[in-house]
């Protein structure tokens, strides 16, 4: 494979982070006591919340490894009706602007990290992340449900995080936000100096995108 479409491991991830941090940081990881960066780690799954495959254990682990680092780091997720209430502490609840339904900020209970739960009851109110359990099948809406999710990340960054540095992407059901920073968000200027990376996972579900136009 090309270096660019290379799989990277959660510690290349880290070690990449700490160069941004500290260009000149050598040897081990730093430990940091006043956050330098803010991260919007964005993705489908996250260990223990909700997993199908090594993704959630990356999306998992990865913002523990960067807070050792003094990065701060906001994950978002879908927030599935099957997630286990009994794994997190709930925080807040609210209703960012042009969304249908609430985003509730909650803390995982083993791991202390910080995560949104953007919810919607047809969309996610479903068994199944990528696929329905009892057919086996993507869902026929996959791209309906990833593009809800998407711009909904982005109106919670826009309208309630604390201002970010990095929207840190991964996989095809995060892979429109950099377009979406581009077109539709670049000129407010809490986007002015956000950065986006995209992360693959090669073993990723398809994203079936023939019903997906440009206007979306």
């Amino acid at each position: 494979l090309p270096e660019a479409l290379r799989p990277v491991s959660p510690i290349s991830m880290v070690r990449a982070y700490d160069t941004l941090i500290r260009p000149d940081a050598k040897g081990g990881l730093p430990r940091r006591q006043t956050p330098v960066m803010h991260v919007a780690m964005i993705a489908a799954e996250a260990a223990p919340l909700a997993k199908v495959g090594g993704l959630a254990d990356v999306i998992g682990a990865l913002p523990s490894a960067l807070q050792a680092l003094g990065v701060s780091v906001s994950t978002i997720l879908p927030g599935y009706r099957f997630i286990d209430p009994a794994e997190f502490a709930p925080e807040a609840s609210f209703l960012p602007e042009g969304l249908s339904f609430p985003v509730r900020r909650v803390r995982v209970k083993r791991t202390g990290m910080l995560v949104y739960l953007v919810e919607h009851e047809e969309f996610f109110g479903r068994p199944g992340v990528y696929t329905d359990p009892a057919t086996g099948e993507e869902f026929p809406d996959q791209a309906d449900r990833w593009i809800y999710f998407q711009r909904a990340a982005m109106e919670l960054v826009r309208t309630h995080l604390p201002p970010v540095d990095v929207l840190h992407c991964h996989d095809q059901q995060a892979a429109l936000i950099p377009a979406y920073l581009e077109r539709h968000y670049r000129h407010d200027p809490k986007f002015w100096r956000v950065g986006s990376v995209m992360t693959i996972d090669r073993k990723s579900t398809r994203l079936n995108s023939s019903h997906v136009s440009e206007s979306r």
